[in-house]
């Protein structure tokens, strides 16, 4: 019996491993240079992607965040280049169909929330004072808010900040 069990199995090995074969994929590589790090790439469909990434160095005590437009054939359309004060440190982002939000806040409870369009790359700022001892855990924006799980304290809340006037509103959960 172990016989035939063995020889069947060598007979079988052969051609499951045949269809067990990876496919082929393709692979796109970029050579990132000029001291950036942190890379995130964002995709927008036919409109090609963004890749977002990080200057390794400060420059004069600012924080150096690079948005760069590519086409669907890999060709670098724009580049835009957003500075924000060094005590301000990276929270949270979301991204939709057209925009990317990306969510700033410092230890004196003080935010700033960037909107960079996915098309053009032009970019809106927004800024607020939050209540102290708040923290972020996630982001979503919907009609002009951004939707925020946070911890106020203990407590655990959604903070909804106006993308226009920048208020900030907390509803505890």
């Amino acid at each position: 019996m172990k016989t035939v069990l063995t020889s069947l199995l060598a007979f079988l090995v052969p051609f499951l491993s045949a269809y067990a074969q990876v496919a082929s994929t393709q692979r796109i590589e970029f050579e990132l240079k000029d001291g950036f790090s942190s890379e995130t790439l964002h995709p927008f469909g036919d409109q090609g992607f963004v890749l977002e990434s990080k200057a390794n160095k400060k420059i004069n005590d600012k924080n150096l965040w690079k948005y760069e437009l590519f086409d669907t054939n890999l060709q670098s359309v724009k580049i835009t280049r957003v500075t924000i004060d060094k005590k301000f440190r990276y929270q949270e982002d979301y991204r939709d169909d057209n925009k990317i939000y990306n969510l700033f806040k410092d230890k004196y409870d003080r935010y700033k929330v960037f909107t960079i369009n996915g098309k053009t790359l032009e970019v809106e700022e927004i800024e607020g004072k939050l209540k102290p001892r708040t923290y972020f855990y996630d982001m979503k924006v919907v009609n002009d808010f951004a939707y925020c799980d946070a911890m106020w304290g203990r407590m655990p809340t959604v903070v909804a900040i106006d993308l226009f006037t920048g208020e900030a509103k907390y509803y505890p959960v």
